[in-house]
């Protein structure tokens, strides 16, 4: 509607990724008035930012949780799921892109966690139980056996 003739109608829609109804708006056809604006033939309404699809890719180890319920424009920050461990990257970052989906330009990704193979340890003086079950990216703890001494 950035240049309507007299007596002509315009038609104005939502961007994509938002919903509203279509405006229709008319320059009078006896305007003599230079930039006078058109006048709403349709009731007035707004447009809304769509809903972001909530289905997104199961089975790859990520919490999608936090972005449930966003709609265009908003972001979200999910991580991994309990059993996987995040590697590549730093924080993942979701957008709600106009099309309905979500972006991800982070190339975060969630793994599996596996456990590590447990220690062997030959020496008697050194207890190393606690480190028979590690996963990836936790720690465990040697410690000198009973009666033995050490730093």
């Amino acid at each position: 509607c950035s240049e309507v003739a007299a007596g002509e109608v315009c038609s104005v829609q939502c961007h994509p990724g938002f919903s509203g109804p279509v405006q229709s708006f008319l320059c009078p056809r006896t305007n003599t008035i230079a930039g006078f604006p058109p006048r709403a033939q349709t009731a007035g309404g707004s447009c809304s930012p769509n809903q972001c699809a909530s289905a997104l890719a199961p089975g790859d180890g990520v919490d999608y949780t936090p972005c449930r319920g966003l709609a265009t424009g908003a972001t979200c920050r999910p991580g991994c799921l309990d059993a996987y461990v995040q590697v590549e990257g730093g924080e993942m970052v979701l957008e709600c892109g106009a099309a309905g989906g979500f972006a991800d330009t982070s190339g975060v990704r969630c793994v599996p966690k596996v456990d590590c193979a447990p220690l062997q340890v030959t020496d008697s003086s050194i207890d190393a139980t606690d480190c028979s079950s590690v996963f990836s990216g936790t720690t465990c703890t040697v410690q000198c056996s009973s009666g033995h001494a050490g730093p």
